[in-house]
């Protein structure tokens, strides 16, 4: 039997991980009076952007202690299973390194760790791709070797609402910001090396949808994959961003839209959008 597991910067609602039949380990959010697991059910989702909103200085988040992994990999080696873990990018957390120190203390060798250098959507779009592998009873290293080979080939784009929570994370100047915020400036935010970076400026929402509707077309998607959209707290401007451009571009397989959590909803802020997607590759996996 093949387990497989991700950590909650996936964020996988905790009916969708029964549904998929995979397990989680849990990222701890903290701010500077409140700590919590984070979101793996709508309240959870609404109280970390609540809170967010509110915040003098930006949380910050906590990788799972290696012992949470090693629970799971004593029971897997008990019962004889594989297990797949696919963490959240090691440019972004330690995550990946507690679940490769719990391997070690195991001593199970049918545990395979992979750095999935994705996180929210994206980091789900891989985790799915492995759980459609399973689906189709693939053998454990041939899954494994797949995912190492595409995992860098899924991309994710932000639009950014606000320059707020960027001038907190000390990318922007606060001079920058308040004029920024005047001239409705909506950064695009992305992940280049496992870390999140800005890569473009846009003037008003609809510009900024626009724009990741460009990166959509013009880097070119997979359409054997779907094309996931993302919101981060106002589900209805994810709502319409996904309706807008599945019509605009005839887009027949797509998911969505999926709640962005608080590993990366700290970068965003409240009410961002975000799509991820499979590059077009001549011979990119099926």
């Amino acid at each position: 039997m093949l387990r497989i597991v991700t950590d909650s910067a996936s964020d996988f609602t905790q009916a969708e991980i029964l549904e998929k039949n995979i397990e989680m380990v849990n990222l701890s959010i903290n701010f500077v009076d409140k700590s919590y697991e984070s979101h793996q059910d709508d309240v959870r989702f609404s109280v970390f952007y609540d809170l967010l909103v509110r915040a003098e200085n930006l949380p910050t988040t906590s990788q799972p202690a290696p012992g949470q992994f090693a629970a799971l990999y004593e029971d897997a080696k008990a019962k004889g299973n594989d297990m797949i873990v696919i963490c959240l990018s090691g440019g972004l957390s330690g995550t990946y390194q507690s679940a490769s120190i719990a391997r070690e203390m195991v001593g199970y060798d049918r545990i395979f760790v992979i750095d999935s250098r994705q996180a929210i959507m994206a980091l789900r779009a891989v985790v799915d791709y492995a759980i459609d592998l399973r689906d189709r009873n693939e053998s454990t290293e041939s899954i494994v070797d797949k995912i190492e080979n595409i995992k860098e080939d899924v991309v994710v784009f932000g639009a950014v609402q606000t320059l707020k929570y960027l001038q907190m994370g000390g990318r922007l100047s606060k001079a920058s910001a308040v004029v920024g915020n005047l001239l409705t400036i909506k950064p695009i935010i992305t992940l280049e090396d496992g870390k999140v970076v800005m890569t473009h400026k846009t003037r008003g929402r609809k510009a900024a949808m626009r724009y990741l509707e460009s990166r959509l077309i013009e880097m070119g998607y997979h359409e054997g994959h779907p094309v996931y959209f993302g919101y981060s707290r106002d589900y209805q401007a994810g709502k319409v961003f996904m309706d807008e451009t599945v019509e605009k571009f005839g887009i027949k397989n797509y998911r969505g839209p999926s709640g962005i959590g608080g590993t990366i909803g700290t970068h965003v802020g409240e009410d961002g959008i975000a799509v991820a997607f499979f590059l077009k590759k001549e011979k990119a996996p099926e």
